[in-house]
């Protein structure tokens, strides 16, 4: 089974996608993308060879559902007469916040909301290349060809017990301490040694990349209840703390 991780963004410059092949219980790299030819195109190649495929993003890939129906009938002026935390935030941010005291991103309320959009665009390029839909997955039971799911890197190191203070940027030593943590976690082999800690959106795609490993073996946590709200919304897939 092909992995895709992507973590997103606008700019091609802020972008990492790792490609890896899952099989048996173990993640072999198979390579990054290097901006050598479009992104879409380089996911569209990784997946359109194989019988099965997940794209692991890091982005949100829904709004709020508070959020989306008061605006459609709001107008310039009037009052908001709701929950805040509702209006601004999905139940899966409220939920990765009270798992690891984290906050993602909100997509209703911070720049990421243009990452969302790019990056949703984007899956409707690759959609039309593979003359394919990519469904959100809910299990891994769900998959039948190709699918795709949210996830979200600082929360799967988390997860893990890692501390995530300064590890992006220009620290690179702090990302290839993870690395090494991670290579004694999760059976990955980076055979032909693709540099994955120097650019830490590189270093985030291959967390995507194992974020999923954890959805297809079972170990990450589901929504209590899998509703009409929640498929609207989206759900970032992480297992619980220090479930490893």
């Amino acid at each position: 089974m092909i992995i895709i991780g992507l973590d997103a963004a606008v700019q091609d410059k802020d972008i990492g996608c790792v490609l890896g092949n899952y099989s048996e219980g173990s993640l072999k790299l198979l390579g990054k993308w290097e901006r050598k030819q479009p992104l879409t195109d380089f996911i569209t190649d990784g997946i359109k060879e194989s019988e099965k495929a997940i794209l692991a993003i890091d982005a949100p890939l829904g709004w709020p559902v508070s959020f989306r129906k008061i605006l459609n009938t709001h107008s310039a002026g009037l009052s908001l007469d709701t929950d805040p935390e509702l209006f601004f935030k999905r139940q899966t941010d409220l939920d990765i916040r009270q798992r690891f005291k984290k906050w993602p991103l909100e997509i209703s309320a911070d720049r990421i909301a243009r990452t969302a959009f790019f990056t949703l665009n984007r899956i409707g390029k690759i959609e039309k290349d593979l003359d394919y839909k990519l469904n959100l997955l809910w299990s891994i039971q769900d998959l039948e060809k190709y699918g795709m799911l949210e996830v979200y890197p600082a929360a799967t190191l988390l997860s893990l017990g890692f501390s995530i203070k300064g590890y992006k940027k220009d620290n690179a030593p702090a990302r290839d301490k993870l690395y090494d943590q991670l290579k004694k976690i999760y059976n990955f082999n980076n055979f032909e040694s693709i540099d994955l800690t120097t650019i830490d959106h590189d270093f985030d795609a291959l967390v995507c990349c194992l974020a999923c490993v954890d959805f297809i073996e079972g170990k990450s946590l589901p929504p209590a209840k899998i509703d009409s709200d929640i498929k609207e919304e989206g759900w970032i897939w992480v297992k619980g703390r220090n479930d490893h």
